[in-house]
């Protein structure tokens, strides 16, 4: 995934009843790198990316009063990793304000390998360590995380074999929680930690572009499944790696490419959906509009 630009497509905060009031343009950040995730700190915002084969992070902030006016701070931008050759990344904020960062990288095979980092809320590095490395039944890449007060852990594609959940602890030691059901998308896939009813919940589109909502146990065990056709038949949906809860709601932004020219590669626009708990539309927006080989992914 490379974008010669960073980009963000914003929208005005979701109000049950109006839902989605007004979204703003993309906002070409100039600056190269990919796996641009914005992150709300006690801080300000914050752009944690990847660029050259490392993470970075670096302020983010209004220049006025429209969706569009944002931009990076001068003079902020950080290395977090001393790695040279990571590949894809997800990031998570914890509870207590630190973070949680998995990325992957090809050592003999690709995406044979991951790596962990714990940062204060300051953004040092707490501690770093090897999550898997040389380790061919799975597919690193695309990778969704949690932390949360039911703990921390990453999924993974499966490989030959089914897709796993790892749990990792504090000093990023990783332990596998429990391999999934092999129709499960780990790749591309998000998490939500439901703490006051202990359950783990991952959205995943499947193969046809169906929305999934799985929802486990805090032991992984599969409590249930609902999905939904979330796109016009004309489209592909995929990629549900934006995920909030709002009240009775959830905000989910994904891609969306058609059919026609489903290549498998990183192009796509991007979508947002209000959705209720049976993952039912109520508002929805298409945030970019770029024709091959231009790409919002």
């Amino acid at each position: 995934m490379f974008a010669p630009v960073l980009s963000l497509a914003l929208v005005a905060p979701a109000v049950a009843g109006d839902f989605i009031l007004a979204t703003g343009a993309e906002v070409e950040l100039r600056n190269s790198g990919t796996w641009a995730r914005a992150i709300s700190t006690d801080d300000g915002w914050k752009l944690a990316h990847a660029s050259n084969g490392d993470f970075y992070v670096a302020g983010l902030v209004k220049t006025g009063d429209g969706l569009a006016d944002w931009a990076l701070a001068e003079g902020t931008r950080t290395q977090l990793t001393q790695h040279g050759a990571l590949k894809d990344h997800a990031i998570r904020r914890c509870p207590d304000g630190t973070y949680l960062h998995i990325a992957s990288a090809n050592v003999t095979e690709p995406n044979d390998s991951a790596y962990g980092w714990r940062y204060g809320a300051d953004w040092s590095v707490l501690a770093a360590a090897t999550i898997e490395e040389n380790e061919p039944s799975r597919a690193h890449n695309d990778m969704a995380t949690f932390c949360s007060r039911l703990g921390s852990g990453v999924a993974f594609g499966g490989q030959g074999g089914p897709p796993a959940i790892l749990r990792i602890d504090d000093d990023l030691e990783a332990t596998v929680a429990a391999d999934l059901p092999f129709q499960v998308r780990a790749t591309g896939a998000s998490f939500w930690v439901d703490a006051a009813d202990e359950r783990i919940l991952m959205f995943y589109t499947d193969q046809t572009g169906n929305l999934h909502k799985l929802a486990m146990s805090s032991t992984f065990n599969v409590l249930d499944d609902t999905s939904r056709p979330i796109a016009e038949e004309s489209l592909r949906a995929y990629w549900p790696q934006g995920l909030l809860r709002i009240g009775e709601y959830w905000l989910v932004a994904h891609m969306v490419r058609p059919i026609e020219t489903n290549t498998g590669g990183d192009d796509g626009n991007v979508r947002l959906l209000v959705l209720n708990d049976q993952l039912e539309i109520q508002d929805e927006a298409t945030l970019t509009d770029n024709d091959l080989p231009e790409a919002g992914m």
